[in-house]
Formats: C-alpha cells, sequence, structure tokens
C-alpha cells in the first residue's frame, strides 16, 4: 500500500487538495522504536481540516492512515477523527509502543471525554455521539502499553463505536495492569480477528449492541467484562490461562442502559458460540437471576462450547453456580 502512486483527487469537500491518503513517514515518523512518534502520528491524522473536536461527523473528511513497518514510540493518546481507517502494512505488522511516561486513556483513541458539562446525546461531553460514531477501521497493527505506569491502567485501544466499524489484525499486549481495548459505549458494529495478551481486563466494553468474532485471549485476569449491552454476540472465542472468561457484572454492580457510568440496569443478553476455554477457573460471571421485571437477569446462550482446566461454567457474583462443568456445552 505504501508503494503504490496516489493520484486521484477527492470530488467532495470543496478542497481537490485534499489528502485521502497519508503515511505517517510523509509527515515525520521514524519507527526505529526510540524516537518519539507522537507528533508526526497527530498531524497525519488531522491533517486538511479533519472532522474532530465539536464535529459530530462528516462523509466529505474521511482518511486513510497508512502505517509502515517499524515500532513508533507514542508519548500521548492519538486521536482518530471521523471517518478514519488506520492501516499497517500487512506482511509485517508496525508497532505502536506506549512510551514510560504515556499520557491518555488509549494508544489509539475514537473518541475522547472534554468534559464542561453534557453532549448532544445527553451524556458525557465528547468529540463525538458515541452510537453515530461510524466509519471507522483498524487493521494489521500490534500496540504494546507494557512499558506504562502500572498506576495508570492504559487501554491499547480506547474503542468508542457505532455502525460500519471494524478491525481486524490485531494484537493488543496489555501487559500485567493495562487494558486491552477500553469499549465502554457506543452501538456498534463488528470485532473481529484481534488477540490480546494479558491485562487485568482484555477487552472492557460497553454497547446498544455488537458482533465479536475471532477473538483470542491469553493470560488476561478477566478476558471480557462488559458494563451494560442490549444483546452482544460472541463467535470463535479462544480463551487460554484466564481467571474469568466473561464477566457480566460491572464494577459497581449494577449495570447501564446506555451512559458513560453505571446507572442501573443490568446487562442484556449474551450469547457464546463455537469457542474454547482452557485453564479458566470461571467462564461466566453473571448477577444472580431474578424474576422481577427489569432487574437481575441477564439472557445467556451457550452453543458449543469446549471447556477444558475449567473450574466452573456459569456462577453469579455471590458464588452460586448456576452451571457446572463438563467437556462441552451443546449442540
Amino acid at each position: 500500500m505504501g508503494s503504490i502512486d496516489h493520484k486521484g483527487t477527492v470530488p467532495w469537500g470543496g478542497d481537490a487538495s485534499y489528502k485521502v491518503f497519508r503515511n505517517v513517514r510523509s509527515y515525520g515518523a521514524v519507527g526505529d522504536g526510540v524516537t518519539d512518534d507522537t507528533k508526526a502520528f497527530k498531524n497525519a491524522m488531522s491533517d486538511g481540516k479533519r472532522c474532530a473536536v465539536k464535529c459530530n461527523g462528516s462523509t466529505v473528511r474521511n482518511a486513510i492512515v497508512y502505517i509502515p513497518p517499524g515500532t513508533y514510540v507514542i508519548s500521548s493518546t492519538i486521536v482518530m477523527p471521523f471517518g478514519t481507517q488506520v492501516i499497517g502494512d500487512a506482511n509485517a505488522r508496525p508497532t505502536l509502543k506506549a512510551s514510560k511516561s504515556f499520557i491518555g486513556m488509549g494508544v489509539l483513541s475514537t473518541d475522547e471525554y472534554t468534559g464542561g458539562g453534557t453532549g448532544t446525546d445527553g451524556l458525557d461531553q465528547q468529540y463525538f455521539v458515541n452510537t453515530a460514531n461510524f466509519y471507522r477501521q483498524l487493521r494489521n497493527l500490534i500496540i504494546d502499553v507494557t512499558q506504562t505506569r502500572t498506576s495508570q491502567k492504559v487501554a491499547c485501544l480506547h474503542y468508542q463505536v457505532a455502525q460500519a466499524t471494524s478491525t481486524q489484525n490485531l494484537l493488543l499486549i496489555a501487559g500485567s495492569s493495562g487494558y486491552g481495548m477500553y469499549a465502554e459505549n457506543g452501538s456498534g458494529g463488528q470485532i473481529s480477528d484481534v488477540e490480546f495478551q494479558g491485562g487485568t481486563v482484555g477487552l472492557f466494553g460497553g454497547s446498544q449492541q455488537f458482533i465479536a468474532q475471532r477473538l483470542k485471549f491469553s493470560g488476561c485476569t478477566v478476558g471480557v467484562q462488559l458494563i451494560w449491552d442490549w444483546g452482544w454476540a460472541w463467535k470463535s472465542i479462544e480463551m487460554n490461562n484466564v481467571s474469568t472468561g466473561f464477566k457480566l457484572v460491572p464494577d459497581s454492580g449494577s449495570g447501564s442502559s446506555g451512559g458513560s457510568t453505571a446507572t442501573s440496569s443490568n446487562i442484556g443478553s449474551a450469547s457464546f458460540l463455537d469457542s474454547s476455554f482452557n485453564n479458566a477457573n470461571t467462564v461466566v460471571v453473571v448477577e444472580p437471576p431474578s424474576k422481577t421485571s427489569g432487574t437481575g437477569t441477564t439472557g445467556l446462550v451457550l452453543e458449543n462450547i469446549k471447556l477444558s482446566g475449567v473450574t466452573a461454567a456459569v456462577v453469579d457474583n455471590t458464588g452460586a453456580t448456576i452451571l457446572g462443568v463438563s467437556s462441552n456445552i451443546g449442540p
């Protein structure tokens, strides 16, 4: 992709010189694992009056940001403007490595909190409305936050998105205390072909609806924690050496119906298909089932699940077993 001549011009937006394709090397990135390339990445993202802070969306300022092979040191969050595709070299994935002095929520971020009251959707003020954060793609990347301070709990990726979004061929290395993906809000969308290594939580998420497939987790304390959802489908998930596979309980003990913080409702439903768990203490943790309307129960579907070295399949957060262990769950 980096060696192709890009001769076209954009027919919309009133600026024929606008660059749809950007190579971070053209903006000064070095990729030697020593030089701080943060400024070059930010310039590549923002060049050409992109749709960023206080812009709720645009279809005329989209861009492809290409990253050649190399190790790029990043010292603060790289915000992806609306309609950005970040694509690494397919043959030799580049590494984005957070520095020891890194400041920010995630190395790459699809949305940023700005403070100053409520946004247009009635929730916390952000660059974009999280349920209308469209047209994004991440492909062929390694993101490593193992060198960051443990107290910061940095995420490889802050991924708050809606429809027309996708991931492919990502490796997220979180270390002992970080997060692989922090996706606390949105209305996806699909997440696929991502490998999570280490971390307090591999994927921390909340969304109206999402499809996730072909995800691999290894060495995470919790593979996935959902703090709220309407419905989330998980297919072809592989978890190895995790304490808890899926924690469907927010830290506060109560879910959220779509805001930025946990409030009153529970995680709606989750479906697990064609997946395997190896050396996991517990596969799924939920809140205790309830017969009272509007409280408690999360709808679960488990089909064609392979278990090995697992203590319990489904338990509630009081420790009560809901589904015991067998070598396989359905069909």
